[in-house]
């Protein structure tokens, strides 16, 4: 398993940023499909658990560590 650090922006449905983000996961994926799936995901997830507005999310870099 991998330690990664993810920076992201949050976005409102409207398309309004609500600011950039970094999140710390750990992954076994073995595809880089995959891999981007359970990163959106769970940047989205703990994005919406601080904010009701969010609605979407853009990766802006993966640092493994």
């Amino acid at each position: 398993m991998s330690a990664y650090v993810i920076s992201f922006n949050a976005y409102a449905e409207s398309g309004k940023p609500l600011g950039m983000s970094h999140i710390g996961i750990e992954s076994n994926q073995t595809s880089a499909k995959a891999f981007v799936k359970q990163v959106e995901d769970e940047a989205l997830a703990q994005t919406k658990a601080r904010n009701a507005d969010a609605h979407a999310v853009v990766i802006t870099s993966i640092f493994k560590l």
